[in-house]
């Protein structure tokens, strides 16, 4: 086809560029978010062997001079790293993120509604939509504000002033593709639903309509 032909680079030299262009920018911290995806996919023996290279990858970045601090987050699976390499294992300081508790739902519910506010809308949380947002989000904080966010952004997209409970149901909706039974901002009896059964997968499909609109 007469296209000019590349060969994959290899990982050193990728790794060189990296360093150089983090050198001139004067890059000393590197969060890498999600880390358990690098190795979803794959069957044991690759997963095993990915996490491996993945595990030496961190540490020496971290045996640079001047050496890298890295912050790694990510769900459970991203421990597994450090049963790879000691050395990392060793440098490693694990930081637990607990559930969210009650008393900080009015946290959430006061950060939501600045939010809104920069973006224009009106947002008065009470505090059963606030403790269904937690219950929806397995409580979860950082898939509270992930579900909130796009409660905004369906807010906005029809035009909407006020921020309301039906936003967040169309959010879950389009997240799970659940029954109305079984969506935690609609059900009477929400605390009974086991948010974490349901499969979450996103509808981007345009033709699907918002069931309810503001």
């Amino acid at each position: 086809m007469d296209y000019p032909s590349m060969a994959a680079r290899s990982t050193e030299v990728l790794r060189q560029r990296f360093l150089a262009q983090s050198e001139r920018l004067g890059v000393v911290l590197i969060h890498i978010d999600d880390a358990a995806n690098m190795t979803v996919g794959q069957d044991a023996f690759r997963a095993r062997r990915s996490a491996q290279k993945i595990a030496a990858c961190l540490r020496s970045l971290m045996e640079e001079e001047p050496p890298f601090s890295l912050i790694v987050s990510g769900l459970e699976p991203t421990l597994q790293l450090l049963e790879h390499d000691d050395a990392l294992a060793r440098r490693a300081q694990q930081v637990g993120l607990s559930r969210v508790r009650p008393q900080e739902h009015k946290v959430i519910a006061h950060a939501l509604h600045l939010r809104a506010k920069d973006l224009g809308l009106v947002f008065s949380p009470d505090r059963d939509l606030i403790g269904r947002l937690v219950h929806a989000a397995n409580q979860q904080f950082g898939l509270s504000f992930e579900l909130a966010w796009h409660a905004i952004a369906l807010a906005q997209a029809v035009g909407a002033t006020e921020l309301g409970a039906c936003h967040f149901a169309d959010a879950y909706f389009r997240r799970t593709s659940c029954h109305p039974g079984l969506n935690v901002f609609e059900a009477p009896d929400w605390e009974r639903i086991d948010t974490t059964a349901i499969i979450p997968k996103l509808v981007d499909d345009p033709s699907v309509t918002l069931r309810r609109r503001r």
